[in-house]
This record gives C-alpha cells, structure tokens and sequence, in this order.
C-alpha cells in the first residue's frame, strides 16, 4: 500500500452474527473509484452463499492506515438471507422490471430494494429521492454509483 495517509482501498468483512466468527478466509478488498458517490459491492464468484435464515453482520471500511486502523473509517450492518415465499415470486413474477423495488419494500427485503431501486433509477426517480430523503442523505441523490469489483491483485485472500 502507499503512504500511511493515502487511501487506496477498501474491505469488507462478513462476520456470523451469532459467534462474530469472519464468514471470508480473508477480507475482501476493493479499489476505491476515482469519483465520489454511491458505492455497491460485488462478492467473489468463490464466495460462499449466506445460509437462509442466518445473520450477518458487514464491515465497510476505507483502509487509511495499516499501521492504525482507528484511522479508517467505516460503515456496518447487519444482513440476514430470507427464502422466497411462493407470494414474494409469484409477485416479482407479475411486477414489472422497474418496479420490483416495490415488491421488494413490501416483503422487508431492503437489500434487494435498493439493488433493483438503483437498477432502474431513472425510471423511479422520484421514488429514489423520498428513500434517501427518508433515511437524511437527499445530498447524496444525484451522485455516482459505482459497483465495485474484488481488487484481484491485492487481495489477501
């Protein structure tokens, strides 16, 4: 990594909600984009799936510092995979594309909410604004958003 200021990366751990033991052999690393905004993450294709019905807790954070990592800022939250009802599919079925999102909200599966709300942004435009109207980042509404890739040479894996 650079110099002990400059932030170049960032990781993301999984841990298991009940024995907070790390879901990754190691933490997944990303290069941060060169503008500013929005980001999403994608997991390795060799990344095992969340078991149903199981809790997670995620780790974002900005590596600023190897040396100290009180120095990195970083997001969390926790994550549980839910299995599909008959109902949710059989209205995803029916629901078109771009308003999946919907379906999604009424179910109380944020996660996938948003994916599909940013998936078709600008079909919903207004409906993307009130979400992050309603959770105080309205600032943030017309930013980039960026899907960040493992960073395959400097993973730690």
């Amino acid at each position: 990594m650079g110099q002990d200021s400059d932030a170049d990366h960032i990781q993301l751990d999984l841990l298991d909600g009940d024995t907070l033991d790390p879901v990754f052999a190691a933490p997944i690393r990303f290069e941060i984009p060169s503008a500013p905004g929005i980001v999403g993450v994608t997991l390795p294709e060799n990344t095992p799936p969340l078991q149903t019905g199981k809790s997670y807790l995620w780790f974002l954070s900005v590596e600023c510092s190897e040396a100290d990592a009180s120095r990195n800022p970083i997001v969390f939250g926790e994550i549980e995979r839910v299995a599909a009802s008959a109902e949710l599919t059989q209205q995803l079925a029916a629901a078109p594309d771009n308003e999946d999102y919907d379906v999604y909200a009424e179910f109380g599966i944020i996660y996938e909410m948003l994916t599909s709300l940013i998936e078709h942004r600008s079909a919903n435009l207004a409906v993307w604004q009130a979400v992050l109207e309603a959770n105080e980042l309205s600032e943030v509404s017309s930013e980039q958003i960026s899907i960040l890739v493992p960073d395959a040479l400097n993973s730690r894996h």
